[in-house]
């Protein structure tokens, strides 16, 4: 929509994905679940539906940039701190616990989409964070990548119950290894 969006689209739109993610959870396929089982679901008509959507992909497709404009926001307001990743983790760390269900569902079924969100804000970024800190040569550049990706496979596995590590721990350990670069 164009205009920004009344309370009741927001709601609509909102109860379409959490019933898309809950079928999803149940293990059916997406090319399974019909506009009809979602709309019925999600206690909306067709037509509300379609006002949105166009079709059952279109609320995953939209479900997934909802997840990427989240670390996107949050890394843009953290990556020009002096401690970039270390305000990026806290802030990360504190919206995976507010949003704990729906995103152990995103990764339960689109576990590439975190990881891939993840890396891409944060990778396209460390030039940035290497040139604002002069002190970070390509030895520790290379650190943060790695980093990074230990950081994101620790989430996955968190969020896709292989961990038996706590968001907090994941956090703090984290934090730790940032640091010890540093």
């Amino acid at each position: 929509m164009s205009k920004k969006e009344n309370k009741t689209a927001i709601r609509s739109k909102l109860a379409i994905k959490e019933n898309l993610l809950s079928l999803l959870a149940n293990n059916e396929k997406i090319t399974d679940i019909s506009i009809t089982e979602l709309a019925e679901l999600s206690k909306v008509s067709r037509t509300t539906f379609y006002r949105h959507y166009n079709n059952v992909m279109d609320v995953a497709k939209d479900i997934e940039n909802d997840v990427i404009k989240t670390v996107a926001d949050i890394w843009d307001s953290a990556k020009l701190e002096e401690n970039a990743l270390e305000t990026f983790l806290l802030n990360f760390n504190e919206e995976m616990k507010k949003n704990e269900e729906f995103i152990s569902k995103v990764v339960k079924n689109s576990p590439h989409l975190i990881y891939t969100s993840f890396k891409k804000n944060l990778y396209q970024d460390v030039d940035k964070i290497t040139i604002v800190n002069p002190n970070i040569n390509k030895e520790k550049e290379t650190h943060i990548i790695i980093l990074i990706s230990g950081i994101t496979s620790l989430y996955l596995d968190y969020f896709g119950k292989k961990s038996k590590l706590s968001l907090d721990e994941i956090k703090d350990y984290s934090l730790s290894l940032i640091k010890n670069i540093g």
